[in-house]
């Protein structure tokens, strides 16, 4: 299934957004985290944000891909439960994650201009606040950075 998303791998600059159409569940100053429809498939992802930088405003989102049935039970879950449980559900997803993983360099999610990475599944971090993202120290927030320098 990943196939679709690895032609977003070459350039910066593309004619269409990431994803056709994406659900916000966390928000501060644009997206942190949400569902995400590819824009070249079917194939939906959800994206969190892990490091964001204030003053060139660039964000980086890890992005996980999610099977269809997955995608509609967070959908629904999150509609019906609580932010602690969503937490949980999302904490305990990228626990178990093993599958390709990727990360988006983007100023605001449904830009033009975007660079994609892969990335070892092993460096998926879940951070449950926008305080733990913007506060994180600075080699850490560098690390996420340091995957799109070539």
């Amino acid at each position: 299934m990943n196939g679709t998303i690895d032609i977003y791998l070459k350039g910066d600059k593309h004619k269409t957004p990431i994803f056709s159409t994406y659900e916000t569940y966390d928000w501060y100053d644009g997206v942190i985290l949400g569902i995400g429809q590819l824009n070249t498939s079917n194939d939906f992802y959800l994206f969190e944000l892990v490091a964001f930088n204030l003053t060139s405003k660039d964000r980086i989102f890890e992005l996980i891909e999610l099977e269809f049935d997955l995608s509609e039970k967070i959908k629904i879950d999150i509609n019906k439960s609580n932010p602690a449980e969503l937490k949980k559900m999302i904490c305990e997803l990228y626990s178990s994650y093993k599958s390709q993983a990727y990360l988006l360099k983007v100023k605001y999610i449904d830009d033009l201009d975007f660079n994609l990475v892969k990335i070892d599944s092993k460096h998926l971090r879940y951070y449950d606040s926008i305080e733990k993202v913007v506060n994180q120290n600075d080699k850490s927030s560098q690390k996420w950075f340091s995957f799109f320098i070539s």
